[in-house]
């Protein structure tokens, strides 16, 4: 693991913190790939239920570290290559456990996209949110993916184009953070999300991501009769059986104690 990104298991979630707060949390080619075997260790560990994506200091993520050959870690080497931050994205984007951004500061660029990368985002009200590549001759490449697959290209078409900044309501307005909450009550609203989803079936979040994954690029009826084979097998799996019978008791699953 890089020495710039901290790996920290915190009861059933795994932490993954940028802190390089005096470069801003900005990606070299190194954290991006510490980021990366991060984030595949917590999605292998079978004793994880949730991972936290934060960040130290001031500034979540100023994105490229344009100084330290950033661009080599947003642009592979050839035309063809996939560059190692596109690899990020891949697998935050196929993990089967939930992903939580745990926003403590300010984003920029690339760090906007792993905010947008992110299943939930919690940012402070103080946050401010900027996609900064276009008033430097750069293209958001990235986000246009997630915003795309997520079906936020309409609200965050403004965002992309004019380089604006946008602050935490505002953010939470596209749909890029789901929710807002004072400096001092970042780390509360975190563990409710990790309390809620701790409440939940683990099999049926990681089903349930990966549905949603896959239907907007089925047809309505196809996705209707994929609907219909997830359910089933929900249903008359073990977790289901389990979740149905706990319900019937009136008590708690055995994955929430």
């Amino acid at each position: 693991m890089n020495e710039h990104i901290g790996y920290e298991l915190r009861a059933q979630a795994a932490w993954i913190t940028l802190q390089a707060p005096q470069n801003h949390n900005t990606l070299n080619l190194g954290m991006t790939e510490a980021l990366t075997e991060g984030m595949r260790r917590a999605d292998g560990d079978p004793a994880v239920r949730a991972i936290v994506l934060t960040g130290t200091g001031p500034t979540f993520c100023a994105g490229a570290d344009l100084k330290g050959g950033g661009g080599r870690t947003f642009g592979g080497a050839r035309p063809t290559d996939q560059a190692p931050f596109a690899e990020l994205m891949e697998v935050m984007w196929n993990a089967s456990k939930p992903i939580i951004g745990r926003v403590q500061g300010n984003c920029y660029g690339g760090g906007v996209t792993m905010v947008a990368a992110c299943d939930v985002a919690v940012a402070v009200e103080t946050a401010r949110f900027t996609l900064t590549e276009v008033r430097y001759g750069l293209v958001p490449a990235y986000i246009c993916v997630l915003f795309a697959h997520k079906q936020l290209l309409g609200s965050g078409k403004q965002m992309i184009l004019t380089g604006e900044t946008l602050d935490a309501s505002k953010a939470l307005a596209v749909h890029l953070v789901h929710r807002v909450v004072p400096p001092q009550g970042l780390d509360a609203g975190v563990q409710e999300t990790l309390d809620n989803i701790a409440a939940c079936g683990p099999g049926a979040i990681a089903q349930a991501k990966r549905f949603l994954r896959d239907v907007p690029h089925m047809g309505f009826a196809d996705s209707l009769r994929a609907a219909s084979a997830v359910a089933k097998a929900q249903f008359e799996g073990p977790e289901g059986q389990q979740g149905m019978a706990a319900f019937k008791a009136k008590q708690i699953p055995d994955w929430s104690k």
